[in-house]
């Protein structure tokens, strides 16, 4: 557990008193807060004349340092804010004590020579196992990868707080990438390859959220999602002037192929952008009409019986599947039910069945 000094000065202002007056209400000199302040912990009988004080549990100045989750930035025009961090920690909380039962894995380190945007991209198209330079990859590779490289995948129903497509924490030592289970086939490939960015990034020592470390991300992203080959190929089709190819009939192109390919219009006309010039097509709100017709990954992962949704899951996260089997015989089913998001404790006895002998 970690001592959070920023907690009391904040509930210190809170009650309206000054640091000189708690602390001497406390009995210990101004020193001695600025200290607790900066993180150094007080001793016992301080700590519970200071809970005394403030009419609060000592557990309020603690944070349970087996979970960090970085504040990286949700999606679109959503703000990081304080209550989208504490539901992120209480559902990364969930996890903490199944995944505390199993080793992390030694850190799948990618190649040193994966300096750039464009070296690490091709070095996670080549951990996915999509050799084709000129197929953008799909949600079985990106889920693929993340076991490649030690990454835990979780599929959770986001509450509407958590305005994002996915998010990267860390639990007890494993990399984890939590996925909201409403997201669209559209959206999830760019957003959890951004996530495992994060994640290497974290392997590597850095964790903490900059403004050149998203771009990083997205670009990586972009390039891992959408080769080369395939921008080109797509370019070809749309290539000429108006009186060529009509601009509707060249969105409509793009659309076919967004719609077919599982990504983002947007995406793929920046990537085409990028290396051919601007296209000045109209493609703004294409995407959220092929959005309504695409399923969601949660639709994915339904399932006719038990024996279907364990086999599901175990192709797409069998990271997180490993440290159930270990932790199933203790846990409750509702506690099974809670963690796959299963629709009943009868489902989850009978996963807990097929678990055992799959």
């Amino acid at each position: 557990m970690e001592w959070q000094g920023d907690r009391l000065k904040a509930l210190v202002a809170e009650r309206g008193l000054t640091q000189e007056a708690f602390s001497e209400r406390v009995g210990v000199s101004r020193q001695a807060f600025a200290a607790w302040a900066r993180g150094q912990i007080p001793k016992g009988l301080h700590l519970l004349r200071i809970c005394r004080e403030l009419g609060v549990p000592a557990e309020r100045f603690f944070v349970d340092d087996r979970i960090c989750i970085p504040a990286h930035r949700t999606r679109r025009t959503a703000k990081v804010t304080e209550v989208r961090q504490k539901i992120a920690y209480a559902m990364a909380e969930e996890y903490a004590s199944i995944l505390g039962n199993l080793p992390p894995p030694a850190i799948q380190a990618v190649s040193r020579k994966a300096g750039t945007a464009e070296e690490l991209a091709a070095e996670l198209r080549a951990r996915s196992g999509v050799a084709d330079a000129d197929v953008p990859l799909d949600y079985v590779a990106v889920f693929r990868l993340l076991d490649a490289l030690g990454v835990c995948a979780i599929f959770r129903t986001f509450p509407g707080e958590l305005k994002d497509y996915a998010f990267y924490t860390r639990i007890s030592g494993h990399r984890v990438v939590f996925i909201n289970r409403t997201t669209s086939l559209l959206d999830l490939n760019f957003a959890v390859l951004r996530e495992c960015v994060h994640a290497i990034q974290d392997g590597a020592g850095h964790a903490e959220p900059t403004e050149a470390a998203e771009i990083f991300c997205d670009r990586v992203a972009g390039l891992a999602q959408l080769p080369d080959g395939y921008v080109d190929g797509v370019f070809r089709m749309i290539a000429g002037s108006k009186d060529v190819v009509p601009d509707a009939i060249k969105v409509n192109i793009l659309k076919r192929f967004a719609s077919e390919k599982h990504h983002a219009i947007f995406g793929l006309a920046k990537r085409i952008e990028e290396r051919h010039g601007p296209l000045g097509l109209p493609i703004h709100g294409a995407d959220g009409n092929i959005r309504r017709s695409l399923q969601t990954i949660g639709d994915c992962l339904k399932a006719a019986n038990p024996n279907e949704l364990v086999s599901k899951l175990d192709a797409l996260c069998p990271y997180l599947m490993r440290a159930i089997r270990i932790s199933s015989e203790d846990m409750t089913a509702r506690k099974l039910g809670d963690l796959l998001e299963l629709d009943g404790e009868l489902d989850a006895r009978e996963v807990r069945t097929v678990l055992k002998t799959a």
